[in-house]
């Protein structure tokens, strides 16, 4: 199959052994080991798991584990492409796939100081991958924590991406041709590690009471569960890595990264059922209502708003109404609901205006607090990355409002916390999680 991702299937062996390693030694049980361990789409246990079940019947499995892993650590140290003169502890965490567009020469910053860069890579338009490579692709400022294209860089040029701006300097959204152009052509992937603060290697999440205690129990007892999203193009993945290329809409999605974490996390299995479509609001409640219904999820995820904010303070108060009256709906019918807000979207486009943006956002925020449902801010997450990155550029795939897969990493970042009932989960142990 074209752009078939088994390519890239060990992309990341280099830091996620070394991390991998690292807390499979540490003596530490539970929680900690289960999210980074996955029972089955973790590709580098795919590897080492036959050999520990072919070669060994006495050994324990952890410890096997263990052995194997320090084994290709040194192999990875001695070859010169792994975790070289960084120490991965648990003051250092992976940075999976940050996103950017690079222009000309210009330099373009990292959320995080980098302290050694894995993988640098972008797609071809058949959706094959394509790695680059620093000195001949791109420079790296480790100090002041940028990267930019080198001079005869093979990394598309951003400075060629193509919007067509009216006299106002907004622009309007067109499909054919497409106005603006998409950036997933342009964007690269970057693979780090990076240092967290002592606050940071200390923080926890707070165990969260907003789910019902019967979820909450099951998630304790590692017991299956089931989880249904309904949102809008955001939530079908519009022009993620697996949606664009491979029309995966659930892959490199935050309901995706939430559902792996969530498995990891309490060793259970989520059954997940995906109810999207592109450009509709919370119309979609209305016409999927009695399926929802029939499946009784533990938890449904409602993700809208960017689409119904488009309509103005004129529908506000409808916005508000459809919204709460649909949480008191399926809350009454023995379901866990979640909402989950949206950011700002590209300023120069003509339908954006952001004091609606707040106006839906706080609507949200009002009828959670109110029927006492957990509200994902994503808004807020956003506004803190835009203080380090341009989100239009680097975190959204049409330069507008669809997040990459590292912008469904701040989504997730924001969803997940519900979802702790334990103590102990630490967020530098959490995979996705982005600071």
């Amino acid at each position: 199959m074209p752009g078939s991702r088994r390519n890239a299937t060990l992309e990341l062996a280099a830091p996620v052994i070394c991390y991998q390693a690292f807390l499979l030694g540490s003596g530490k049980d539970g929680v900690r080991h289960k999210h980074l361990w996955d029972r089955g789409s973790n590709p580098i246990r795919k590897v080492i798991d036959p050999l520990i079940f072919a070669n060994n019947r006495n050994m324990g499995k952890s410890k096997t584990r263990l052995i194997i892993l320090i084994l290709l650590v040194i192999l990875i140290i001695g070859g010169g492409t792994g975790c070289g003169n960084v120490k991965l502890n648990e003051s250092t965490k992976i940075m999976l796939g940050e996103t950017f567009c690079l222009s000309g020469s210009d330099e373009k910053r990292f959320y995080r100081i980098p302290q050694k860069i894995y993988s640098v890579y972008g797609y071809d338009a058949a959706g094959n991958k394509i790695d680059y490579f620093e000195g001949k692709d791109y420079e790296v400022d480790y100090k002041n924590g940028t990267i930019h294209r080198s001079y005869h860089s093979s990394i598309p040029d951003y400075s060629n991406h193509k919007v067509v701006y009216n006299g106002n300097g907004k622009f309007e959204f067109n499909t054919d041709p497409r106005n603006p152009e998409l950036n997933v052509m342009y964007q690269i992937h970057v693979n780090y590690s990076y240092s967290l603060t002592v606050e940071e290697t200390k923080r926890t999440i707070t165990p969260s009471s907003y789910l019902s205690e019967s979820t909450r129990q099951k998630l304790k007892r590692g017991d299956d569960i089931s989880i249904a999203l309904a949102g809008d193009s955001i939530a079908g993945g519009a022009q993620t890595t697996g949606q664009y290329f491979h029309d995966d809409r659930i892959a490199d999605t935050f309901f995706e990264y939430l559902c792996k974490t969530i498995e990891r996390v309490y060793d259970c299995k989520v059954s997940k059922k995906l109810i999207s479509e592109g450009g509709i609001g919370r119309d979609n409640l209305a016409q999927n209502t009695d399926e929802i219904l029939t499946l009784k999820p533990d938890v449904l995820i409602i993700e809208f708003g960017m689409n119904d904010h488009i309509d103005g303070r004129e529908a506000a108060e409808s916005f508000h109404e459809d919204i709460d009256s649909y949480v008191k709906y399926f809350k009454d019918a023995g379901i866990d609901v979640i909402l989950v807000g949206f950011f700002k979207q590209n300023p120069f486009w003509i339908k954006e205006n952001a004091s609606d943006t707040e106006l839906y956002n706080n609507i949200l925020s009002t009828i959670a607090r109110e029927n006492n449902v957990y509200f994902a801010d994503i808004q807020a997450r956003f506004d803190k990355v835009s203080k380090v990155k341009d989100i239009y550029e680097d975190v959204t795939v049409d330069y507008m409002h669809h997040p990459s897969d590292w912008g469904h990493q701040l989504y997730f970042s924001e969803v997940f916390p519900v979802f702790c009932v334990d103590e102990d989960i630490r967020t530098g142990d959490i995979q996705y999680y982005v600071y």
